[in-house]
């Protein structure tokens, strides 16, 4: 080894469970599904607050949401959430509270009040945009020419679809709680992904909700009149759905993905909200639709496909590659020109790219790249990644070549059972890259083992790593202490 590797990303003391992509388990599907329900859930929240407040107070409203939804996520955590561990993570559950609730739910749900619908849809959607900026310095994610524009593109949609809503006076108290949530729902977004390893996600949702309800509804009763609560059909059923769908079920969803993935993108994905919000308004409470719909919509998915596109590989095209066999040691025989030449030609036809040179977005694609193959246990597909001759050090063992790389995995994966993997890019230099890993599985008597380690890669010049060195340790945990699916 030569010069140390600098280190460029930076996360808490508790090992960040970042993926870099967003697939839950069983591939793609369940996450779209988990994205499509998202939207379904709070863009209907949306017509059913307003509908809620016609009969209560904003602030009461709110506390009595968050109570209630709180109480069916903690209804839920009993039975798997883990144990919460107040006594070590009670102040993060504290900020939670105060960010997510306190701050988000109760500024959100006066905002609703104050303002037009369009004038609070615009400003509470700033949220993608904030999330991409902090997302930047606080969590160490890219923030690409690319993925800035998307997330503006995506806000452009939101204002195109929102220009009726702009009809009326616009306060400036609600434009300045509408941009407060914005922020604070931001930042309990970044803190929970920066958090996340320290406090089981079932329950960040539940007392998170339960204490931040509970603040807002004391708050309700200095500052407002509970006796103007109207207690009658339409309000009961509004605050139902809100309690259960719009927070309960759509915070486990959208913390779980928050989870699962980068939190800038999957940010961008609630710009669908306000566009799902105006179609249901218009079947459920007629209001009217535009052709700006139409618009808005070309322009949030197209903002959408920019934040999630995947990052190019690069490279430094005018700088000659080397093209000498490789030599790694003094042991090693020396190949023959002929045979060096036949070896470059097979390994440029099983180019890998990205290649290095690594910078941060292509050192974060190469690391996405080996979570996704390992999570599909296939020996074969995962060998492929790796030069012919890739020296490995695994825990205690040494071995090289593909052929002992195939027969290692398929002996791991014959005894580590339901086997889902996490990576995360710790640092990069060159043609080397440092990974932080954490994987769970179970044993043939159903036992459950979390297992983190460090890997360092060693890359040739079509991008195939020549060498894998890991270190990883293990421990018992219970199947309901699982974090990674």
């Amino acid at each position: 080894m030569t010069d140390p590797l600098p280190k460029i990303t930076t996360s808490s003391p508790h090992y960040s469970r970042e993926r870099s992509d967003l697939r839950l388990k069983g591939g793609r599907g369940p996450t779209v599904a988990a994205f499509v329900l998202l939207v379904l859930f709070w863009g209907s929240a949306f017509s059913a607050i307003k509908i809620g407040l016609s009969d209560a107070p904003p602030v009461l409203f709110a506390g009595m949401r968050g109570v209630i939804g709180g109480a069916v996520v903690a209804l839920i955590a009993l039975v798997w959430g883990g144990r919460p561990d107040l006594r070590r993570n009670w102040p993060v559950y504290v900020w939670l509270a105060l960010f997510n609730v306190v701050l988000f739910l109760g500024l959100q749900t006066v905002a609703i009040a104050y303002l037009p619908s369009g004038t609070a849809a615009v400003l509470i959607y700033l949220q993608p945009i904030l999330t991409g900026f902090l997302s930047w310095p606080l969590l160490g994610e890219p923030l690409g020419p690319a993925k800035l524009a998307g997330l503006l593109l995506g806000f452009c949609g939101i204002v195109a679809v929102s220009v009726g809503g702009f009809s009326g006076a616009a306060s400036a108290t609600g434009i300045a709680f509408a941009a407060s949530a914005a922020v604070a729902w931001s930042l309990g977004t970044v803190y929970f992904k920066k958090t996340q390893e320290r406090v089981p996600m079932l329950w960040a949702i539940a007392l998170s909700f339960l204490a931040g309800g509970v603040v807002l509804s004391a708050v309700g009763v200095f500052v407002e009149s509970p006796p103007d609560v109207s207690w009658n059909g339409s309000f009961v059923a509004s605050l139902s759905y809100t309690a259960v769908v719009g927070t309960a079920l759509a915070w486990v969803l959208w913390l779980g993905l928050v989870r699962a993935g980068e939190a800038s993108r999957v940010a961008a994905y609630v710009f669908f909200v306000p566009l799902v919000g105006i179609v249901i308004g218009a079947v459920v409470l007629d209001e009217p639709l535009s052709l700006s719909l139409l618009l808005g919509a070309a322009l949030v998915v197209s903002g959408i496909y920019l934040v999630n596109r995947a990052p190019r590989a690069t490279s430094e095209p005018n700088k000659p590659k080397d093209r000498r066999p490789l030599n790694r040691s003094a042991g090693c025989e020396r190949m023959s020109p002929q045979a060096g030449k036949r070896r470059n030609v097979q390994e440029q036809q099983q180019a890998r790219p990205p290649v290095p040179p690594f910078t941060e977005e292509t050192a974060r694609q190469k690391v996405k790249m080996a979570q996704d193959a390992w999570n599909t246990r296939d020996p074969e597909k995962v060998s492929l990644a790796y030069t012919e001759d890739s020296e490995w050090r695994n825990r205690d063992e040494l071995f090289r070549g593909r052929e002992e790389i195939v027969a290692f995995l398929e002996r791991k994966w014959a005894r580590e059972l339901d086997y889902r993997l996490m990576k995360e890019l710790w640092c990069y230099q060159g043609n080397r890259i440092s990974v932080r890993f954490e994987y769970e599985s179970r044993d043939e008597s159903e036992q459950w083992w979390r297992s983190h380690g460090n890997e360092h890669w060693e890359f040739d010049e079509s991008g195939l790593m020549k060498r894998r060195d890991a270190s990883i340790n293990d421990y018992r945990i219970e199947e309901s202490e699982r974090g990674i699916f």
